[in-house]
């Protein structure tokens, strides 16, 4: 092992290519180097400490402690690159208890593997708080991918597959509360149908709506509900990979169960069951035409006003099949129930199914 003393800069050189050194053996080197004729002359660079008892086995001492006089330090070869001291503890009484000391050579750093306390310490006076902010941030900012991190088990991969998420950002002027163009890279249509898209920025930040629709084309979302608003330009966001059914899908393949099960005999006895506790509708265009909050049916004629009103309509067949909407108000008009309801994305067309339970 390459150990040589300095006596008048107060350094135990750890010289090349030695990278690492016990603690026991610098100990020993450095009692051996006090009591030569050229040691003896000096004062003392090490404190008598001795040996820890092992808390585990009492009566057994294995882990030495060396305690550097002021302003003793030791110091490996410049371009050393990873050094360490091992098998015991170094500390100092100096005023900065710095016991290694830089060695000027970039890159280079030495650490202080201490079984007593059974801490591992970077130290060599390389890093300053600085440079241990940078590393932290270096590594909280460290882009996981698929490419990266893939150690079993590791912090790193565990993080990286927690949910998987795709995170983009709105790139849209004239964004609706429904849809919007983003940077998403995808060109198939439809691939992130059915997963939640979470805000995590500006005026929708928490807000959570299911994909209806991706038109790889446009990179457009269009979601099954409504956002609050529509989203800022730029506005980030996640893609969760949860598959999810919106509402409308729900409502559609409850109707489907209706119109084709296992058989016809079943599908008249549900909807013969359900006429009394729902009213089958029909639009009806011959004397008003339908807007999006308002359409007449023939076949719904109670003549008493608002009997309807707080109901709801769902549409079973048409353009609007799937979609659901309250009533607003209700009346009788020229021998047609007249329905004022909730804004519907479009106009109901004249022959449309519809019930409201």
């Amino acid at each position: 092992m390459g150990l040589a003393i300095d006596w008048y800069g107060s350094i135990i050189e750890v010289t090349s290519p030695t990278t690492d050194v016990d603690a026991q053996t610098l100990h020993d080197f450095i009692e051996d180097e006090m009591a030569a004729p050229v040691g003896l002359q000096h004062s003392a660079i090490l404190k008598p400490e001795g040996k820890i008892e092992d808390e585990a086995n009492p009566g057994i001492f294995s882990q030495i402690i060396l305690i550097f006089n002021n302003p003793w330090q030791i110091q490996f070869w410049s371009g050393s690159g990873y050094t360490r001291i091992y098998g015991g503890k170094l500390t100092s009484v100096r005023p900065d208890n710095q016991v290694v000391k830089a060695t000027g050579g970039a890159g280079d750093i030495t650490v202080l593997e201490s079984p007593v306390d059974g801490l591992t310490v970077a130290t060599a006076g390389l890093l300053q708080q600085s440079d241990l902010d940078a590393l932290s941030d270096a590594v909280w900012d460290e882009i996981l991918t698929g490419a990266t991190h893939n150690i079993p088990s590791s912090a790193g991969r565990r993080l990286r597959q927690l949910g998987d998420t795709i995170s983009s950002s709105v790139n849209d002027g004239a964004a609706t509360a429904t849809a919007f163009v983003t940077n998403l890279s995808e060109t198939r249509d439809d691939f992130y149908n059915d997963q939640y898209i979470r805000f995590t920025s500006d005026n929708l930040a928490g807000q959570v709506r299911i994909v209806l629709d991706y038109d790889g084309g446009t990179k457009t979302i269009t979601v099954s509900e409504p956002f609050y608003e529509a989203p800022d330009d730029t506005s980030e966001f996640d893609l969760l990979p949860v598959h999810v059914h919106p509402i409308k899908q729900v409502g559609e393949q409850v109707w489907l169960e209706l119109d084709a099960p296992p058989s016809a005999a079943l599908a008249a006895t549900n909807l013969a069951t359900a006429k009394d506790t729902m009213f089958i509708g029909t639009v009806d265009d011959t004397a008003f035409a339908p807007t999006a909050t308002e359409f007449e049916a023939s076949d719904i004629n109670f003549s008493i006003d608002d009997i309807l009103k707080s109901g709801v309509v769902f549409f079973t067949a048409g353009a609007l099949r799937g979609e659901r909407t309250d009533i607003t108000s209700y009346s009788l008009v020229g021998g047609r129930g007249h329905f004022t309801v909730t804004a519907m994305p479009q106009a109901a067309a004249s022959g449309d199914l519809f019930v409201i339970g």
